[in-house]
This record gives C-alpha cells, structure tokens and sequence, in this order.
C-alpha cells in the first residue's frame, strides 16, 4: 500500500518542486509570523485590531500546515535520491530566500536617512520610533529653530507664538513689535487710532504660505474700510484651545471692537494634544497645554509648560506626565522587541501600522473632542463678551469639506453652540461658491492669496455688523 502512495506522488509532481516550493511557502509563513509579532511588539492585541492582520496572521498558519504537508510528501517521493531530489532544493530555495531578505534589509539601511522620530524611508518612519534619538533630534531642532533668531519661539503660556520684531528665514513673514503679523519687521501697531480688530486661529488665520499683501487679515483690513485695522493673533499649528489662550493673553489688553476666532476642523482635534513632537510631520519640538472637562468646567493642565529640556531629559518616552490624555501618543509605537533590530521589520511596520479602533481612549474621543471643543468656543464667546468685545467664531473650510470627510466633529461643535444661542459663521457654502475653483489652494494646503480674498468678501460684511 505505502508502495502505490509513493509511486502516485512521484507521478504526480516532481520531489524537487515541491521541496522548493515548501520549503518558500514555510520560511514565508514564518516571515509574515515575525512581521506580526514584530508588528505587535509583545503585545499581540494590537493586531487584533485590525481585520487584515488576523487574516494574514491565519493565512500564515495555514501556509505552514500546507508547506509541511508538502515537505513530508516532498521527502517521502524522493526515497531513491534524497540528497538531490530533497536535500538540494531545500537548501537552494533557503539560500535564495535569505539572500532576498538580506539584500532587503540592507537596502532599507542603506537609504534609511535620520528623523525626528528615528529613521525614515521615503515619507515612512520606521517603528517603533527610537526615543534616544527623538530626544537628541528634537532638542537640537528646538536649538535651531527656535533660537534667538528664529520667527517663533517657546511660551510657557501658549506652547509657542510669533517672536516680536523678527523676520523668518525665507523672508515671508515679519513680526511687529508687539509679536503680531506685519508688513515691516519691528512695526508698531499699539497706540492706534483706528478701530481694532483682532484675528484669532491657526495657520489660516495666520496665513502661512503667503505674503502679506495676500494675507486674510490685510484683505480683510481693506474690505472694512478706512478707520478699521486688523491685528493677526494668528499662529501656525494652534488649536481652538491656544487660540482661547492667546485671546486671554494678549487679546484683551488691546480692547479690540470685534475679535474673530477662526478654526478648521483639525483645530479641534488639537485640544488633544499635549506632545506635538508625536505629530509626525510637524517638526515641533515643544509641549503644549492641555484643557480638560471636570464637571462641565474647563480645567487647564501643563501649564505652565514642559520645556523641551524638561521633556527629552526623562529615559522613556513612556516617563512623560499626562499621556493618556495625548491623542498621537500610542504605546506600541514605542514599544521594543528584540525583531526591531531588522529596519526591513521595522520599515514594514511603518508602511502598515496598527490602526486604532475608534474611541479607543475616552479621553481622547471623538465626543470628548467636540464636547471640549464646544465649551472653549462657548468660554472665548463669554469671556469676549464679559470684556466688552462682540466675538465672532468663524468656520474656515478646507480641501476635505468639499470631499469625503469621515469626520464631521466640526459639524457636532457647530450644532451644539448653536443649540446654547451662538451662531457659527461656516463659510464653507459661501467660500464653496465664492472662491475660484483652482488655485484655491497652496502646495501646503493653505489659502491662496485668492482664496484669503474669497475669505474676506465672506467675513466683512459680518465683521461689519459687529462694528457698529
């Protein structure tokens, strides 16, 4: 009987091919296995958060059933010459497989070039991310870019704002003496006669990516009229919560008619953040503070905040305060294992990370972020009014409005302060049909000097209102 078996493999394939090919289909098998326990890092909940990876995770441990399978069958069949009919391939087709995974590995080493966060191939950073080198790096940016000559610089109140009285380094931007954006360096806006209005936000409030001239305050200045001057409290990479507090800090004393809190969506996932260093593509080596809810009151923590010394001094990245209440910070994207010292591994990792499930952390959900959100918008609209000053907070869409966008947090936010009797100015629908349809947008996804001028022919007549 076990004679007419072998004969019916031998038959039906050749002992060498299937050797071969069990032989790729196991040390395959084990490569996706090392991937995934790499990917986990110990933990091996992490990849059963996403569907794929259990199905490779079980195609894998299928394949090696298979492979062995075929190997004993691949043995068996090759009984009258072993050495060439088993042996041989095996170890031919394992050659081939490591020197492919080594040539691999030593690609990715070879044109692997230093991140803030480690290392990175292409525009994908290799996890885990590498800690000592985070903190050299990041210090070292904060050195270079944030030193006495830089546009920006560190506040202990706000995580960081524009330094008074300088220029940036390509030249776009000039400060004037009071830390505002100006026309001149060193400018002088205090002491002005005319009615004031003051600009609050982020990067689109500030207008990164072009002149001053093309600017939404400036437009706007010139939409109000002779007698109104616009003063830009904008500051790349604020949230509805630095914006608040920038207001508090610097707003109030120059007594403004009007004060517009302008935000985009992403602004209001930035109340959670504490580490903006975690946010790979910013290049910001700073802290920031964090506002929290506590009984329906905000609460505001890291404040004053870490320096950078303060930060990067600690041995882990896991010794910083207040991480479960920072929404880049995920624990195994730190977390080491002895397989992370492949950057092939590691450059894996990167090009399929773990995705969290949604509201994995409720402090950093969704409903946490709009509920937040909404009681700093409701508190700068109080706190405004209580000052004597008519607020103003201002929807400013961007390329994802006019999509697909999954999240609609911004539209939860508006909803909920119309519902407590503050209107949003969304100009979205205005800016939809106003604007030209290209050249909206700069390489950086910012306003065009175009769109700032769309902007501003939505926001003056609102302004205007305020005024008198």
């Amino acid at each position: 009987m076990e004679t007419l078996q072998l004969g019916w493999a031998k038959r039906l394939v050749n002992p060498g091919v299937l050797a071969s090919a069990g032989t790729y289909a196991v040390l395959g098998s084990l490569f996706v296995l090392a991937f995934a326990a790499a990917r986990a890092a110990g933990e091996w909940n992490v990849n059963w958060q996403s569907g794929g990876m259990r199905l490779l995770i079980f195609a894998a441990i299928g394949g090696l059933v298979v492979a062995v399978l075929a190997l004993i069958t691949a043995y068996r069949a090759s009984e009258s010459d072993r050495r060439n009919g088993f042996w041989f391939p095996i170890a031919m087709s394992t050659f081939a497989t490591l020197l492919c995974i080594g040539l691999a590995e030593a690609a990715i080493r070879i044109v692997a070039q230093p991140d803030l966060l480690g290392a990175r191939v292409g525009a994908t950073v290799l996890q885990p991310y590498d800690w000592s080198v985070t903190a050299r790096s990041n210090l070292d940016l904060f050195e270079k870019s944030l030193g006495p000559d830089g546009y920006f610089m560190a506040d202990p109140d706000l995580g960081w704002t524009v330094a008074p009285g300088r220029t940036s380094a390509d030249g776009l931007y000039k400060s004037s003496r009071e830390g505002l954006r100006s026309r001149e360096a060193g400018a002088v806006y205090a002491g002005s006669s005319d009615a004031l209005v003051a600009l609050f936000g982020n990067s689109f409030a500030f207008s990164e990516e072009v002149s001053f001239e093309d600017s939404l305050a400036r437009h706007l200045e010139v939409d109000l009229g002779t007698g109104v001057r616009v003063l830009n409290f904008g500051v790349p990479g604020y949230g509805v919560d630095q914006a608040l507090l920038r207001f508090r800090k610097d707003g109030t004393d120059w007594k403004p008619r009007v004060a517009i809190l302008a935000f985009i969506q992403d602004d209001l996932f930035r109340v959670a953040n504490i580490y903006t260093f975690l946010k790979v593509a910013w290049g910001i080596p700073l802290s920031k503070p964090r506002f929290v809810l506590r009984d329906g009151e905000l609460v505001l923590l890291n404040s004053p905040t870490l320096s950078p010394r303060q930060m990067f001094s600690h041995d882990s990245v896991f010794d910083l305060p207040l991480l479960d209440l920072e929404i880049e910070f995920f624990r195994h994207r730190w977390l080491t294992h002895p397989l992370h010292a492949s950057y092939l591994l590691r450059f894996l990792i990167g090009v399929y990370p773990v995705w969290p499930t949604d509201n994995a952390n409720p402090a950093t959900s969704e409903d946490a972020i709009a509920a937040l959100g909404t009681e700093i918008l409701a508190t700068f609209v109080e706190e405004a009014r209580t000052a004597g000053i008519a607020p103003l907070v201002v929807y400013l869409p961007t390329s994802t409005d006019y999509g697909s966008s999954r999240r609609e947090v911004k539209r939860w936010v508006i909803d909920a302060l119309e519902g407590r009797g503050i209107d949003v100015a969304d100009l979205t629908d205005c800016f939809g049909s106003s604007a030209p349809e290209t050249g909206r947008y700069m390489p950086g996804g910012h306003y065009s000097g175009a769109a700032n001028a769309a902007v501003s022919r939505c926001l003056a007549p609102l302004v205007r209102e305020r005024l008198q």
